[in-house]
């Protein structure tokens, strides 16, 4: 389970969600909320025939809902031998989309209806480490695979995650820019661009500054965004059309985003107009005309 599937945290729909009794009782957990935790299992190797939940510690923040996006911190536990897995204390909280389709539904299904604050203890049983839909994976050579070894995952829920820029609003945006178009509640819904001659260098405009900490080029962010071409004003890609935010190391992508979102802030809206050499170049990239100059509106959620 890599960061992806360790994180979607959630379950089966014909699993269970567990009491705070049970096989977990006997799970010894340690170490402050927010604090990599040490975890001692009761015997190896430890396994469940089904999927349980446990609340170790019982915080007092907002709840969470289905539709929530939230930052969490985890560590996961084999329970075969009960060396650690995965943990993302080595590098900082983590985004969770709970709405995420893709994700594996116990875990989600764990931490919606919960605190911010809690910490909790979740035993992912084999038969809820598979995708929805997916009966069955393949190892190396092609031939099927099913999980056999029982995780034990310690989650911290550190805090919901807005879900678009919060921040003062910029009045003094040159009008010869693309204008971002939002709905009645802020939500972004498109990008309208001039005609004329593109800019030939990078283009950082600020529409909303957050008042959240400072976007340092080593980050990971969450955050909503909406990309058009300035040739045609076509959208080419959009979390705000797919439901849900992103998460991404800035250092991993377009040199036009590391350069504009590096020294923005959280809770910011920015609006980045890309050269061709600061983007994909001359080379077409995922239905993207090679020598293009793209525009993005950005609102940083989380870093």
């Amino acid at each position: 389970m890599a960061v992806a599937a360790a994180v979607a945290l959630a379950g089966c729909a014909g699993s269970e969600q567990a009491s705070s009794s049970g096989p977990l009782d006997g799970v010894e957990v340690s170490g402050d909320i927010n604090s990599k935790p040490t975890v001692t299992l009761p015997e190896a190797p430890f396994s469940l025939a089904q999927s349980q939940t446990k609340v170790l510690i019982e915080g007092d923040g907002e709840a969470t809902t289905a539709e929530d996006s939230l930052q969490v911190q985890f560590t996961v536990i084999k329970g075969v031998d009960g060396s650690e897995l995965q943990s993302s204390y080595d590098q900082g909280p983590t985004t969770v989309n709970l709405s995420d389709t893709a994700a594996l539904p116990y875990l989600l299904t764990a931490l919606t209806d919960r605190t911010i604050g809690d910490r909790l203890l979740i035993g992912l049983a084999p038969v809820d480490q598979l995708p929805p839909g997916q009966s069955q994976g393949a190892d190396a050579s092609g031939s099927p695979t099913t999980p056999t070894d029982t995780l034990v995952y310690v989650v911290d829920l550190i805090g919901l995650i807005a879900t678009q820029a919060e921040g003062e609003a910029v009045t003094d945006v040159p009008a010869d820019l693309p204008q971002v178009q939002t709905s009645d509640d802020g939500a972004v819904t498109g990008i309208t661009v001039p005609g004329g001659e593109p800019p030939t260098q990078l283009v950082v405009q600020p529409l909303i500054v957050g008042d959240g900490p400072e976007v340092t080029p080593d980050a990971t962010l969450t955050v909503q965004y909406w990309g058009v071409l300035w040739s045609d004003g076509s959208t080419f890609d959009s979390s705000w059309e797919r439901g849900q935010p992103a998460q991404f190391p800035l250092s991993g992508v377009i040199a036009g985003w590391t350069q504009g979102l590096a020294g923005q802030t959280v809770g910011s809206r920015v609006l980045l107009v890309v050269p061709p050499d600061l983007g994909y170049g001359d080379q077409e990239q995922n239905g993207i005309p090679g020598g293009s100059t793209l525009v993005f509106a950005v609102d940083i959620l989380a870093a």
